[in-house]
Parts: structure tokens; C-alpha cells; sequence
């Protein structure tokens, strides 16, 4: 690793000690044009809750690295060192710029001229197809220079204590940068790529500007779009089973997409099923179980008999005969349960709860349609009543297939609506950060062509 230098609390450090003045190292620090940099931060479920617990910066041989312990340096220390890794004149080279260069701006100094080293591997790569940590810094080092990094101490910063595996840990992370950019620009060089790799590293920092400041959603306007898809997507599901009936009724009946006769699909060793029912009347309830239920009668029914101080033998057949006389009221629906009186206990709901039994999966009523149109493998079946030779539900299938039959336009309307719900959904409101704005982490390279993002995911259209 060559020397390593070190500003901060040395309390906790016994193979290392802070071994360096503030102001020495950033007069050396000064001399340099390219450094590697990488901050180390606690960890937080949103942009604004990060807080710099280290900066490290190597020169570009990686033989010489600074860390600095942020809450040991002084206003004005802290100012200087900011202000030395905002200015354009310093090449910062990062892996993941937009992390560095947002705490930077979270400490209030917009930083210039970064070079990517996840981006220029990309940008090498052209894109290809990204297994997951294919472009991490540990993957990239060991791919560029046979070492393995090892980065289990990358959570643990958040306590702010320096000790000795810490500070190994957070210079080995800039000890490579400078070479591996190195290795980066001969590589595009050769490839003619050098221009294409400046607007790349333009482009990263405003995509970082975007997810940094994010957006602010109107939630009652949100919730009102939720609320206008449903019936979208309603009305294609509709659309999609009248279609199944009307033009393709004996190869759906043939796999069961279709039934002539109703269906009942309550199963009655299912506890969920139960539940799902008894809920509809008991708002209370949270068990099926015979001991459940039987205590659940004692403490609502005031009939319920007493037979505290009695032996199971005494008790039991006062229970039973308790539990033969149907009363006109709620708690018959649990005797009948306790009796095993399925049929009649499910047609009690179903003669008062029809609809909500219905959507509840529990009931087919007669010339029902039952397929699941977000199930790719069932839906490929129904487009293969149109053509056998279609062997995917992707989009551009169904598009290219819109002239042969109206039910590629109908299950295009119904991707087009559940999109609205799903992707942009009730879900999409747990992304809001306490601030009351939604930021999403953006990639300007993929395969597709085009930027795509996560966290949430709001690239769909771009």
C-alpha cells in the first residue's frame, strides 16, 4: 500500500497513529492533478441522512494515501479540504461518482472534473449485460489486477471509530483508482471511445444533481391517479374474458380458462380460507383453530355454557349440545365451522357476502373465466389460439401482432394499466424520503440504450 497518512483520532488505533499535521498533508495533496477519492459514511435509508465519517485520497501511483477523520478536523480545516476536492482543477477519480460528489454537495461545495471508473468500465464494456456487481470496485479491481478487496468493514463507519482494520480498510479502497483510470483511458483511447467518456462524466454529475434535489409528490393527486387506472385495468381484465368467451370458448373451456358450471374453490383444510370468510362477520377474529374458536365462543356468546371446574369428561358433551342448536345469530356461522358443516357454513356466505366471496377466489360463478392475465405462461397459451408461432408476451411481440387479432390490443391496454398500479402505485409511495421528496438512483449505460434507474424505478417511458 505504500505510506499510508493519517489526520484523525488515533484512541482506538494500535498498528497505526495519526502521523500527520492538517496542513502538511493538504500542501501535498495540493501538488497533485489527479488523485483517487472515496468517502466512507454511516448508513441511512435516505440522500440526506449520510454523514462523512472519512475522506480518503491516494495520488495516482496509489503509494501514498491520506485519510482524514471528518469530526476530528476544525471548521476551518474541514472548509479547506472541501474546497480543495470541489475545484475543477483537481481530477477526482471515483468509483461511483455520484456518491462522492453528493456528499460533497450535502456539505455544500459543488464539485467539477470526476472520472468514473464504474463508468468507464461501461463504457468499455459497452453496456453489456449487467450480472449483479459485475461493475462493483471489489469485481473491477480483481478482473484489472488479480486482488481481492475485501469489503466487510463497508457498513461499519456509522459508530465514527477509527481503528486499525477501519483505516486499512478505507485506503485500500483508493490505493488502485489511479492506475485502473489509467488502464480505462489507454483502453478507450485505442477504441476511439475518450470522447464518448467525457459526456459520460459530465452526464453522471447531473444525473447525481437529480437524485440528490429529487422531486416532490403530490399525494392526493397520486392517490387520485391510483384510484382513476383500477378502472383501466378492470375494464381490460373485462375486456380480455369477454374476448376469451366470445372467439376462442372451446379451446379455453379445453384448459380450464373457461367453466360452463360454477366452481366452488373454497377449500375447507385451508385456514386462510376460513379466515378470509369468518372476517367478512367477526372483525376480531384471528384463528381457525377448534381450541381457538371454542375460546372465541366463551368469551363472545353469552349462551356459551358454563363448565368452569368441570373435567374435560363433564364438559365436552354440554359443549357439544351447545354447539347443535343453530340460533339465529353470527356465532351459528363458527358452530357450523365447528360441526364441519362446510357447505352450509360457505353457502351462508355466499348467499350474504356473494360479490366479496367472488373476488375472494372462493366462488366461480357458471361461465366464468378464470386466468390469471399477468401470468406470462397462461397468456402465451391464449395468443397461441391466434398463432402457434408466438412464443413470447414480451411487448414488441404484442405490437407486431396487433393486426391479426383485437386480443393483443386489449392485453396491450391491460399492461399499459397495471403499469400505472404497479410501477407507479401505492408502492411507489413508501419511496418518499422524510424530507416529502422522491429520489431514485439513476445508470446512464445499459444495454437498452437507454437510463435507467432504481429506488425507485422511474425510467419506464425514458
Amino acid at each position: 500500500m505504500g505510506t499510508l497518512y493519517y489526520y484523525g483520532d488515533d484512541v482506538n488505533l494500535s498498528k497505526y497513529k495519526r502521523n500527520v499535521e492538517f496542513n502538511f498533508a493538504l500542501g501535498k495533496l495540493k501538488e497533485l492533478k489527479q488523485i483517487g477519492l472515496d468517502v466512507e459514511t454511516n448508513l441511512a435509508t435516505y440522500e440526506q441522512g449520510f454523514k462523512l465519517t472519512t475522506v480518503q485520497i491516494s495520488n495516482i501511483k496509489g503509494d501514498e494515501v491520506y485519510v482524514f477523520q471528518m469530526s476530528f478536523l476544525d471548521a476551518e480545516e474541514k472548509h479547506k479540504l472541501l474546497s480543495y476536492l470541489a475545484s475543477p482543477e483537481v481530477v477526482k477519480i471515483c468509483q461511483n461518482v455520484p456518491f462522492e460528489y453528493n456528499r460533497l454537495q450535502q456539505e455544500g461545495y459543488i464539485a467539477e472534473n470526476f472520472w468514473d471508473t464504474m463508468i468507464a468500465e461501461k463504457v468499455i464494456k459497452s453496456g453489456e449485460a449487467e450480472v449483479k456487481g459485475s461493475y462493483s470496485l471489489e469485481t473491477v479491481i480483481y478482473e484489472r489486477f488479480g486482488v481481492l478487496l475485501n469489503k466487510d468493514m463497508q457498513k461499519q463507519f456509522g459508530d465514527n471509530i477509527i481503528t486499525d482494520e477501519k483505516l486499512e480498510y478505507a485506503a485500500m479502497d483508493v490505493v488502485y483508482l489511479g492506475r485502473l483510470a489509467r488502464i480505462q483511458y489507454l483502453l478507450l483511447k485505442a477504441d476511439d471511445q475518450l470522447e464518448v467518456m467525457k459526456l459520460e462524466n459530465e452526464n453522471i454529475l447531473a444525473l447525481a444533481d437529480m437524485s440528490y434535489e429529487g422531486f416532490t409528490l403530490d399525494v392526493p393527486k397520486w392517490l387520485d391517479n391510483i384510484e382513476k387506472a383500477q378502472p383501466l385495468l378492470d375494464a381490460s381484465i373485462e375486456e380480455l374474458n369477454t374476448i376469451l368467451k366470445e372467439d376462442f370458448r372451446e379451446q379455453a373451456i379445453k384448459d380450464k380458462f373457461l367453466f360452463v358450471e360454477s366452481q366452488i374453490r373454497f377449500n375447507k383444510r385451508s385456514s386462510t380460507d376460513k379466515l378470509k370468510l369468518l372476517s367478512l362477520v367477526f372483525d376480531d377474529i384471528e384463528g381457525t383453530s377448534e381450541v381457538y374458536l371454542k375460546s372465541y365462543l366463551k368469551e363472545k356468546d353469552s349462551n356459551f355454557p358454563n363448565v368452569d371446574g368441570m373435567t374435560a369428561r363433564q364438559a365436552n358433551p354440554i359443549i357439544k349440545e351447545y354447539l347443535s342448536v343453530y340460533e339465529n345469530n353470527n356465532f351459528t356461522l363458527i358452530k357450523l365451522l365447528l360441526n364441519k358443516d362446510y357447505l352450509t357454513f360457505f353457502n351462508a356466505f355466499l348467499t350474504n357476502f356473494r360479490e366479496t366471496v367472488i373476488k375472494e377466489g372462493l366462488y366461480l360463478p357458471e361461465n366464468s373465466v378464470d386466468i390469471n392475465w399477468g401470468s406470462t405462461s397462461k397468456v402465451l397459451k391464449v395468443f397461441q389460439y391466434v398463432d402457434p408461432r408466438i412464443t413470447s408476451t414480451a411487448a414488441e411481440v404484442v405490437a407486431d401482432n396487433l393486426h391479426k387479432h383485437r386480443i393483443f390490443k386489449s392485453y396491450q391496454r391491460r399492461q399499459f394499466s397495471n403499469s400505472l398500479l404497479t410501477k407507479f402505485g401505492y408502492g411507489f409511495l413508501d419511496k418518499v424520503d422524510p424530507d416529502g421528496r422522491i429520489r431514485s438512483r439513476y445508470d446512464p449505460i445499459k444495454t437498452t440504450g437507454r437510463i435507467g434507474s432504481s429506488s425507485p424505478k422511474i425510467c419506464w417511458a425514458a
